[in-house]
């Protein structure tokens, strides 16, 4: 641990420290009365603060090790283009693959402990995961693999070139490390609470989504049912717990038609039993999914969710900037901004022919197109990157969902002042009458 923490700069006497908090440490077990002591001889401390700082240390330095034997053993990374020093230039759709950029590899995505490593092909999936648990090992880390019986932790997944392509059943069988551990091809795994499959649609994602905001639906019915509560508090409260719960991670989703349509009817349904609404009633009343979300004073799930896509499109365009400095050719300096480059990145390998599948990058122009109604097809950066550097962005973002909140305050004042308006007619017309009345028959 010592030679690790000083290798990236920690003072000599710190290193000294907490080698010595580690020291000839044992756990105390205490079960029903009987009591044991166990040395503890791997990991860092439960509980302590200064816990993850360590182990984020080592899951650095293992990450190193692993990039420079990839390097070594010349596997092949994953490789895009990235526009050149014009912070102006590239396209959020229609990118031509042949249009010249710098190359950025992407071999790894880590983020605390979950990490994701990709590769090229196969035989470097293979090659990449015996040297990971190999360097994973040289600084006492231990990657966990299974067997024949027992399935790993560390899964692989096989990515077609095409939606359409189908998986040969070989390649759902796994592979064996040098070290005899075995790791197993999933077609579905979690990460960073978000689920990737093979088609890399979102599909599955926004099933669980729901799925998870049922659960939050059944937990808070009690609440919402309760009459001590008002319409604005219910709101606020299935806003922060379900609707933020549905939308987690909506930041990447490529919202298809059929999904939309998904999300949508779970909205409307939960505002429905929020109000205690039934079908009878709503057919009855005729009630339509707009003016039910205007008596619940609330917009729909695709605004909430461009919104969001909104924010973090000027977060990723404000994180771009220090990448372009020409200064910048710090190795370190060049990867610390690969994720935010994947916005502005594209492929410079031929697609297939056919439909091209739905991105990220098109569900992004068509939030963009809601503050820039006159946005070229391609999403090009010149339009709205000069209003992010300007930080006007975000001011046309709230006039944009400002603009579409719903209008029941206004419809509520606009009746109130109609009925007001009614009784003052009805009061000067009865007073007329009266008047007239005793003007006839007074004398």
């Amino acid at each position: 641990m010592e030679p690790l923490l000083q290798k990236f700069g920690a003072p000599p006497q710190l290193t000294k420290i907490i080698t010595a908090l580690y020291k000839d440490m044992t756990v105390q077990i205490n079960l029903e009365g009987e009591k044991r002591s166990v040395n503890y001889t791997c990991g860092v401390r439960q509980g302590d603060n200064m816990s993850p700082v360590i182990f984020l240390f080592y899951i650095h330095a293992a990450m190193i090790l692993v990039r420079k034997e990839s390097e070594r053993q010349q596997l092949k990374p994953i490789t895009l283009k990235f526009p050149k020093n014009d912070k102006r230039s590239g396209k959020l759709t229609g990118q031509s693959t042949k249009t010249g950029g710098i190359e950025m590899k992407v071999m790894d995505l880590l983020y605390v402990d979950d990490g994701m490593i990709t590769s090229a092909n196969r035989e470097d999936l293979i090659k990449g995961a015996s040297i990971i648990e190999e360097e994973f090992a040289r600084i006492g880390l231990l990657m966990h693999v299974g067997n024949e019986q027992e399935e790993s932790k560390s899964v692989a997944m096989y990515f077609p070139i095409s939606p359409k392509e189908k998986v040969k059943e070989e390649k759902e069988e796994g592979f064996k490390t040098n070290r005899g551990g075995k790791i197993h091809f999933v077609k579905e795994f979690k990460y960073l609470g978000s689920w990737v499959t093979q088609d890399l649609y979102d599909k599955t994602d926004i099933k669980k989504r729901i799925k998870a905001g049922n659960f939050k639906m059944l937990e808070l019915m009690p609440l919402f049912r309760s009459k001590h509560l008002s319409k604005e508090n219910k709101r606020d409260l299935y806003i922060s717990r379900v609707l933020n719960t549905v939308t987690f991670g909506c930041e990447s989703w490529a919202l298809a038609a059929e999904d939309k349509k998904k999300l949508e009817v779970f909205h409307n349904t939960c505002i429905r039993r929020i109000l205690n609404l039934n079908m009878n009633e709503v057919k009855d009343q005729r009630i339509t999914n707009t003016k039910l979300r205007r008596r619940f004073d609330i917009r729909s799930i695709t605004e909430y969710t461009q919104k969001r896509q909104l924010n973090y499109i000027e977060f990723l365009a404000k994180k771009i900037e220090p990448s372009y400095k020409e200064e910048a050719n710090n190795k370190e300096e060049r990867n610390k901004f690969k994720v935010q480059k994947l916005l502005f990145a594209w492929s410079d390998h031929s697609r297939r022919g056919g439909q091209p599948q739905r991105t990220y990058r098109v569900a992004y122009k068509e939030a963009l197109t809601q503050i820039y109604p006159t946005l070229p097809k391609d999403g090009d950066f010149k339009v709205w990157r000069e209003d992010v550097e300007k930080g006007i962005f975000r001011q046309k973002t709230n006039e944009w969902w400002n603009s579409i909140a719903p209008k029941t305050t206004e419809e509520h004042r606009a009746r109130r002042e109609r009925t007001q308006r009614e009784r003052i007619e009805t009061v000067v017309e009865e007073a007329n009458e009266e008047e007239q009345y005793w003007h006839t028959h007074g004398s």
